[in-house]
């Protein structure tokens, strides 16, 4: 998977602009590792500065008809290309040139090396470093404090001694008497597996099980979202601990479940030091989540907020035979808070619900949110043998019925909230 920057822009000094890139390529090491294939294992090889210099490549179509589609299909190509990662970078910079002082940048980075927070790394060291270089000015930046292999070293603590035994026993005590495969109840989704008729094994399920699905989008209002960010500061709890909460109630209100594993993508950038890496710097916070009819919403977020804080001290210990296993995605949905309304920076432009039909599709349920200044934008994405496609908007009506009830009946026993 691959990320992208593209930038419209005009009076670019192209060589301030290559030396910027030069210098980011100098400046991370991810940006110069190649990874290398040894039978089973794969190892890392940071290359020399100059290896991948110059970094960015310039275009100039300025002669060239049809000069849209030349830079759509330059686009399409790089969004589409497979990096080769035991030979190039895992990056490309391509610089259009279609039009006296009129150009198109484009910035594009595999999956491998960066998360959310390094693309914002990427665009801020950029900027700076290019504002300077072309004024004249020198490298403006401090040098890096770590690197990714000091990250690495960093979290492999936690795989040795009383920490690896701290862990393990957490885990297994989470994974101790796992709920059932998670189903959607018959009155919300006609589609209901018949996994015998089918002749599919539920306990291989995600070998075997089509994985195409759909993404819903939908949305709420800014005023509603200021609700939620001042419930939020007077029970004096993160925009995280409040969406775990209506979302575990959504679950157990269109499931058979009470009794949920909820798996949540969480930055692992604890310390200063880290905060400036480029890399895959993300965590799985695994977290299990029991909704008591009879308590309150206001209880249910006392009993997220303490299983938040013992999941966050082992956001470090990502082994897979222990965080996730060939019966995750069938037990497991997946909450995704990218940020909150203190740091919402762009403006929603629609606020129409929407749906796409897409192939590759993990988990059952997974719902994305994203706070604009204007509104949250919450991106449903299911799979189609989990949910019908025609019943996803009511379905997603029930986050939305939960949402209002969270805020307005919050000391409420949850039984008695309106189904």
């Amino acid at each position: 998977m691959t990320a992208r920057i593209i930038r419209d822009i005009n009076d670019v000094d192209e060589k301030a602009l290559s030396m910027t890139l030069d210098t980011l390529v100098s400046r991370h090491e991810s940006l110069r590792t190649v990874f290398l294939s040894r039978g089973e294992m794969v190892l890392q090889k940071i290359c020399s500065a100059d290896t991948f210099m110059p970094a960015l490549t310039i275009h100039d179509i300025r002669k060239q008809e049809n000069k849209d589609e030349q830079i759509k299909k330059i686009i399409h190509d790089l969004s589409i290309y497979r990096f080769d990662f035991e030979k190039e970078p895992s990056f490309k910079c391509k610089l259009i040139k279609y039009g006296e002082d009129k150009y198109v940048f484009i910035f594009v980075i595999d999956h491998i090396i960066y998360d959310a927070h390094s693309l914002q790394v990427v665009e801020e060291e950029l900027l700076m470093i290019y504002d300077a270089y072309s004024k004249g000015l020198p490298n403006p930046l401090e040098p890096l404090k770590a690197q990714l292999k000091d990250f690495s070293i960093f979290c492999q603590r936690h795989y040795e001694g009383d920490r690896l035994t701290y862990h393990k026993t957490y885990f297994r005590n989470l994974n101790n008497d796992l709920p059932q495969r998670l189903k959607i109840k018959p009155n919300n989704c006609a589609a209901t597996i018949n996994f015998e008729a089918k002749g599919i094994d539920e306990h291989n399920l995600v070998l075997t099980e089509d994985s195409k699905g759909g993404v819903y989008n939908f949305s709420i209002s800014e005023d509603f979202l200021r609700k939620i960010h001042i419930f939020s500061s007077e029970m004096k709890i993160t925009f995280f601990n409040f969406m775990l909460a209506t979302y575990s109630i959504f679950l157990s209100r269109v499931t058979f479940q009470k009794d949920l594993i909820i798996d949540s993508p969480m930055s692992t950038r604890r310390k200063e030091e880290h905060l400036r890496i480029i890399g895959w710097l993300t965590g799985t916070l695994v977290t299990r989540i029991r909704v008591d009819e009879n308590a309150s919403f206001k209880d249910l977020i006392k009993i997220c907020f303490n299983a938040l804080v013992e999941a966050l001290d082992h956001i470090y210990y990502q082994s897979s035979e222990d965080v996730l296993n060939l019966d995750w995605f069938l037990i497991a949905t997946q909450l995704n808070v990218l940020n909150d309304i203190n740091t919402a920076e762009d403006i929603l432009e629609d606020f129409c619900p929407c749906h796409v039909d897409i192939d590759d599709v993990s988990f059952n349920l997974t719902f994305l949110m994203k706070a604009f200044k204007n509104g949250l934008l919450i991106t449903c994405t299911y799979k189609k043998s989990f949910i019908d496609k025609r019943q996803i908007a009511d379905v997603c009506g029930k986050f939305l019925e939960v949402l209002n009830m969270a805020i307005n009946s919050p000391e409420s026993k949850i039984k008695d909230w309106k189904n």
